[in-house]
């Protein structure tokens, strides 16, 4: 109820004829704090609908700067309408994040398990097969560990609440265990 008084009292200011710069100072200052608060979240998990808010705000400021209050309240006021929509957008992609890490982290665990099976097969091997260099088996064998301490601390960074980076870094690993189990023949 709280955030309705500001936009009722803004349509009671519009409807009464007295909208002024004052007026307008107002809504852009309840506007911005709304933006403020989410800005981060929003251009991580939501770039689209930030978007469409920063479009808003900048067809109203665009009004203010014209002289034209009236509709740049009304513009900061269908600014602050989005931006009241932007928590949903936000969570849904944080939970679009969160299926894409599970998805990748699921990959990774068995990429790394499969590398570690076979390095240490080919290690054990009396040849080693056509294709796959000694010093090939040898560096993955010393790059698992490095894959792996990434892989743990993504997952850290995941579970502490940074989707994106963590997103980010077990991409990474994905890509480079893929590198490395196509060196040794693994697939």
């Amino acid at each position: 109820m709280k955030r309705l008084r500001p936009a009722i009292m803004m349509t009671v200011t519009i409807a009464c004829g007295g909208a002024g710069q004052p007026q307008a100072d107002a809504a852009f200052e309840r506007v911005e704090q709304a933006i403020t608060d989410q800005h981060t979240q929003a251009i991580r998990y939501a770039p689209d609908a930030f978007k469409r808010v920063m479009d808003e705000y900048d067809a109203a400021r665009a009004e203010y700067a014209a002289g034209e209050y009236r509709r740049a309240i009304e513009g900061a006021e269908r600014t602050l309408e989005l931006t009241e929509q932007l928590p949903s957008a936000i969570g849904a992609g944080r939970r679009a994040v969160s299926d894409q890490f599970t998805a990748a982290s699921d990959e990774v665990r068995e990429l790394l398990a499969a590398l570690e099976t076979r390095v240490s097969t080919l290690e054990n091997a009396p040849r080693l097969p056509t294709g796959v260099a000694a010093d090939d088996v040898t560096q993955v064998r010393q790059q698992l560990p490095v894959l792996q301490r990434t892989f743990d601390e993504a997952t850290t960074t995941f579970q502490r609440g940074n989707l994106a980076e963590a997103l980010h870094v077990v991409t990474q690993v994905r890509q480079t265990a893929s590198g490395f189990t196509d060196l040794v023949g693994g697939r």
